[in-house]
């Protein structure tokens, strides 16, 4: 585009608050573009990145902001309550997919941890599985908005998470990319597998992840291939991901291993140096391969 890049843009302050990011005056609205930042974000870094997308995308951009937990505790209280939500969310991630395990009938601890999850939302024992999706969801809880409000209760603790939930499910049938940076990526699983608890794994055939240093543990099997992994080596943020531990592949003869991506290395030793965004949007492919799926030319 050879306009200039728009300089006004909101502000959100709200935890979960979703705002359109434009960088032009006219800019694209397919694929509905989403982004979702990560820990100790402010608001106003929050806009500034999804003005960015934006810009490199010349789409339009729905910022779902996850505002720093605990502000007012400082910038070591923010961090303390941030990781607190984190292990929040991880752990529910973790559980989900056991959940899914156990319907393909993987053991009996995978079975018990199952029953225990879906006690938790509330359902007799051995009656979900994830991948009859909507069909045997309806038929033990036949009511869309009582699965909704299940859902929406599980995802209470994360309002960033119940808003992308919502915001999600309200287009199923548009094409619908997320950007999700760091614990962005928590929270986008987590909505995940709620759309696939509501509607079925089916239900995110027209949803792709761009998977920006990502510690979620798992994600729904309904993506298949449709999420895109960046990430650096020795971040540590993504050893969260018991997946990218060094020496599983190997371990488990490729069975568990780093998934195929985008993988770079800044620095000898594992840091958070390589973490940001901003290394992300100027070292790896992401925003190449953003503009190539996008059918727009290299910068």
């Amino acid at each position: 585009m050879s306009a200039q890049p728009l300089l006004r843009y909101h502000v959100p302050t709200r935890d979960g608050e979703v705002t359109a990011y434009r960088a032009f005056d006219s800019v694209s609205a397919e694929p509905r573009l989403i982004y979702v930042n990560g820990i100790m974000t402010q608001g106003e870094g929050h806009a500034l990145d999804a003005m960015e997308i934006s810009r490199v995308s010349e789409r339009v951009v729905l910022g779902v902001f996850n505002a720093t937990a605990s502000v007012r505790l400082g910038q070591a209280g923010g961090m303390v309550g941030d990781l607190f939500q984190c292990g929040i969310d991880w752990v529910q991630i973790f559980l989900s997919k056991v959940t899914e395990y156990g319907a393909l009938g993987v053991g009996r601890a995978t079975a018990a941890v199952r029953d225990w999850f879906q006690s938790r939302l509330g359902l007799r024992r051995g009656n979900f599985d994830p991948d009859a999706g909507a069909e045997e969801a309806a038929r033990r809880i036949p009511l869309e908005s009582e699965r909704i409000a299940l859902m929406e209760n599980w995802l209470r603790h994360n309002p960033a998470s119940r808003s992308l939930f919502n915001l999600l499910r309200r287009g199923l049938r548009e094409r619908q990319w997320i950007v999700a940076h760091s614990q962005g990526n928590l929270i986008t699983s987590n909505a995940l597998w709620g759309i696939v608890f509501v509607y079925g794994q089916h239900a995110l055939r027209n949803m792709e992840v761009f998977s920006l240093a990502s510690p979620s543990p798992a994600w729904p099997r309904g993506l298949h291939f449709r999420r895109k992994v960046y990430g650096y080596e020795n971040d540590l943020v993504t050893l969260f991901d018991p997946h990218n531990w060094p020496g599983w592949a190997r371990a488990t003869g490729g069975v568990i291993g780093r998934s195929a991506g985008n993988w770079q290395r800044q620095g000898r030793v594992p840091s958070l140096r390589p973490h940001g965004l901003d290394n992300h949007m100027a070292s790896t492919l992401f925003k190449k391969r953003l503009r190539e799926r996008l059918g727009l030319p290299p910068e």
